[in-house]
């Protein structure tokens, strides 16, 4: 190859007046890209973990999930909590000998 070609392969390869090569810019530029994309996944589970603890993970369909999953795991596990919503429903209607 003669000295000119090799100058206009160099002008090719060059994009600016620092140095870089064209390899360069695209890796910089995938660097930058990545490190965008995790600024971007962090502030995302910033948020949804501010959401959750102000609002609560999925509300009424985590707990029913969870109460069909203890019913079928653990069965006396669910007449407990019958039990419990029985007492809670009830109240205290009489009063205690501590009561004043």
């Amino acid at each position: 190859m003669s000295a000119t070609g090799r100058l206009r392969a160099q002008g090719r390869e060059r994009l600016s007046g620092a140095g870089l090569t064209f390899v360069g810019m695209v890796q910089t530029a995938v660097g930058a890209l990545v490190v965008l994309g995790a600024v971007l996944v962090l502030a995302g589970l910033w948020w949804l973990a501010r959401r959750i603890r102000r609002h609560g993970a999925a509300g009424q369909a985590i707990g029913a999930a969870m109460a069909a999953y203890d019913e079928a795991m653990h069965v006396t596990a669910h007449e407990a909590w019958a039990e419990v919503e029985a007492q809670d429903r009830r109240g205290s209607s009489a009063m205690s000998p501590t009561d004043d």
